[in-house]
Formats: structure tokens, sequence, C-alpha cells
């Protein structure tokens, strides 16, 4: 769960009145027959009985096979039931009676949608375009078509003529936030979400995605506040809950988050992700037991969550159970084996116990699943010192510090290195640049006086 998304349903009831007046000139001599059992049709679904209201309109039809509205309202029955493929036929029949029923369009494509023909669903609000360009509702559906299709662009373009058509429009506002914030464009998802809870202050989607937003620029105050509104609209709002509790724990106020937490697990039980979090808060608060207690029960609740996993190996690592924490990185390997982190983490206990050739291997796999990732050669050049391979260390170290210029201990690392391989003038030359970064750092200084270069 990330944002809230604003769906369009069906124009059904302002679609019906229009049937039925178009029936009363469309039908022949069995009109009255046909019409009555249309009519059933329609107050079966309006009681939402949508297998009886089935039966009536398949009556209609069989009198009069051209009724189109009977053809468009059987859809509707089954869209309603979820038998979305039976309702495409049903409004494709509809559409062959009457090409020009843009309902039958829009509410094709939305079963189009549900079955993630995106490029159908599309396609079909590009027809109803053409027939009502200027219907805002079209525009906004093809843009969620377009965002579930992964088209962020051609979604917002389409938000942004939905919005120039009706400027009120409070869900395009919320929905092409979705696309910005998913772009992490969040100072612009932050406006359209302020937008749409300034245009109706009590659609709690917007009140929630504003949070979100806020919480991902940082701005951890006016996040809280947005969602203690979501709550007080919607009170039972676990995710509400969880994610104003990950806002107070990056506020270093953890009896708030842990609180938020546990009042969220008492709303959902079974959300694994609140376990999670407030058991990442009692580490925090150095409360181990009570955190491996709540990873374990989201663990339980959801076995294969390799994040978890890594967490509970950490709370152990911390513990200083090693076989228990090696266990938990490993089953967080087999359930994600793109795990860089868990790659990273049990190469730390393997190096702990003095595993090398094990951290080794673990430290190599994560360098190649991400050759950016600076403490995969930190790491490894470590573990090729405690073996006595400085020239593999060095290498590391090298690439390291291509990477990361700027962090003072990468150089005294690394004179530390040279320093072994007697190379004194490089040592001296490391460590001077560490003290120039970090005027602070008393291992550079420290080896400076140990090779006599003290400035």
């Amino acid at each position: 769960m990330i944002l809230a998304i604003c769906n369009k349903e069906s124009p059904m009831n302002k679609f019906i009145s229009s049937i039925i007046i178009a029936l009363a000139i469309a039908v022949s001599a069995h009109a009255q027959t046909a019409d009555q059992h249309f009519k059933a049709g329609l107050d079966f679904y309006n009681a939402k009985s949508y297998d009886q209201a089935i039966t009536s309109f398949s009556a209609a039809i069989n009198l009069n096979p051209t009724m189109s509205g009977a053809w468009f309202n059987r859809g509707q029955s089954y869209y309603y039931k979820g038998v979305f493929d039976k309702a495409i036929v049903e409004y494709s029949q509809a559409l062959k009676l009457k090409p020009d029923m843009v309902d039958a369009y829009f509410q094709r494509a939305l079963a189009y949608t549900k079955i993630k023909n995106y490029d159908a669903a599309i396609a079909d609000y590009s027809e109803g375009i053409k027939l009502a360009p200027t219907d805002s509702q079209f525009w906004h559906n093809r843009g969620l078509a377009y965002a579930d299709k992964g088209m962020p662009d051609q979604a917002v373009a389409d938000y942004n003529e939905a919005i120039r058509l009706n400027p009120a429009y409070v869900k395009a506002y919320v929905n092409r936030g979705g696309v910005y914030f998913r772009k992490k464009n969040y100072q612009a998802a932050l406006a359209d979400f302020t937008k749409a809870r300034d245009l109706d202050p009590n659609l709690v989607e917007a009140r929630y995605n504003l949070g979100q937003a806020n919480y991902f620029a940082q701005n951890y105050d006016a996040a809280i506040a947005s969602y203690t509104e979501t709550l007080r609209l919607a009170p039972n709002r676990a995710d509400a809950y969880m994610q104003r509790g990950l806002s107070y724990q990056k506020k270093r106020e953890l009896d708030l988050a842990i609180a938020d937490y546990t009042r969220g697990i008492e709303i959902e039980p079974e959300k694994a992700d609140l376990y999670h979090n407030r058991g990442n808060t009692y580490i925090d608060k150095g409360l181990m037991d009570l955190a491996l207690a709540d990873f374990g029960k989201a663990l339980q609740l959801n076995p294969k969550a390799a994040r978890t996993l890594l967490a509970r190996g950490n709370a152990q690592y911390r513990a200083k159970k090693y076989d228990l924490s090696l266990a938990d990185f490993s089953a967080a390997i087999d359930a994600d084996p793109n795990y860089v982190d868990a790659w990273l983490n049990r190469a730390v206990v393997y190096n702990v116990t003095a595993q090398y050739a094990l951290a080794i291997a673990d430290q190599t796999q994560a360098i190649k699943l991400a050759p950016a990732n600076i403490m995969g050669y930190k790491n490894r050049s470590i573990s090729y010192y405690q073996i006595k391979n400085y020239d593999l260390s060095l290498a590391d170290l090298n690439e390291l510090i291509r990477l990361d210029p700027k962090t003072a201990q990468n150089y005294s690392m690394r004179a530390e290195v040279f320093e072994k391989k007697n190379q004194k003038d490089l040592a001296i030359a490391d460590y001077t640049t560490a003290q120039k970064l970090d005027p602070t750092n008393t291992f550079a200084k420290a080896g400076l006086a140990r090779l006599g270069a003290t400035p």
C-alpha cells in the first residue's frame, strides 16, 4: 500500500432513463411484453438482484434481439456480479446495435480494466472521447488506464485535460498526484493532493495521500497532521496508524510510534507490516525480546517476508545469537535472492565468526547484484584484510574511493593497507586526505603520528 486511488464507476442511472425513452420508439409488435421484461430487469438491477435482472433482460432480448438497452443492462448486471468477460460480450453487442452508445464504451472499458486488458480499455475510452470530447470522465479514466499500463506521461496528459474540462474534478487531482508521487515528484504530488483536499475536505484519500507525499518529502510534522486528519474522518484506517507511526519513528518519538502501531494491530491484527514496524521501533528502544516477538508474529503471518527475516536477523545479531542470525539472513536470501542487504548482512556475521571465505563469497554476490553499492566493496576489503590479502583489499578500497571520494574513513582504511604493504608515502598521503576531510578523524591522526608525519 502506497496511495489510495480514486476510481470512476458506471454512469448507470443517467443512462437508464435515456434507454427507457428510446424503447418507446424502438420496439415493435412485442413492445409491451419486451418493455415489461426490461422494466422488471431494471427493478431487479436497482435492488442489486443481478441474477434476476439477467433473467428479465434475457427475456426482453429473446422477444426483441435488437433492444440495445437490454444488452447493455444485462452487461451491467454481469459487471456487478464480477463476470467481466460476459459483461464485455454484452456491451459489444449493444455497440453493434447502437455504435454511438457512449456509455457502452465507458462500461466496456471499465470491464477491460478489471481483467487488466489496458490496451482495449484505452481504445474504448478513446472511442468515447471521439463521441464525447468534452466529457471529463473519459479523459480521467483513460488516464487511469495509462497509469495502470505504466505510461505515466500519457496519464498526466489525460488528467490535465480532465482538469481543464472540469477544474473541480477532485479524483483527477488525486490520481494525477498519484502519478507524480510514483515518479518521486513529491512537490507536484503535494500540490495536487492539497488541491483535492481543498475541493473536498472530507475526501479520505486526499488526506491520506497528502500524508504519504509529505512523509516521502521528509515533512514529518505535516505528514503526521495529514494522517491525524485521515483518522478523524476514518478512525479505523489501520494503514493511517501505521504511516503515522512511521512518521513518529522518523522523529524519534518512539513511544508515540509504538502506540500507533499497537492501535493499528488492534484494528487489523493480521497486518504483518504493523508487527514488523513495531519490532523495528522496539529495536530502536533496545527492547530486543519485544522486537523478536513482533518479528516472529509478522513471520507467522507472512513467512516469506524477506525484509522481516532481515530485521529479525539484525536483532539476533545484536543479541550475539549468530547462528540464529545466519539462519534468518539465509532465509531472507532464499525468499529474495536479489536482496543485497541480506547478502551483506550475512557476510557481516561470517566475518564476525571468522568465516572469511564465506563472507567474501557473499560480498562478491552483493557487488554483482549492486555494483554501485559502496558497502559491498568496503566490507569485502575488510574481509580480504583479515586474511592478509592486501592487494585485493587495496583493489576494493580503490573502487570504494572512486564511488565515494568524500568519506574520510575510506582513505584511512586504504592508508592502513598501504602501511601493511610498506608503502609509507602513499599511507601518509591517504591519512592526510582523511584528516583534511574530517579533522576529528582520530584514526588518521594516529596513523600520521605512527609514521612520523604529524602535521
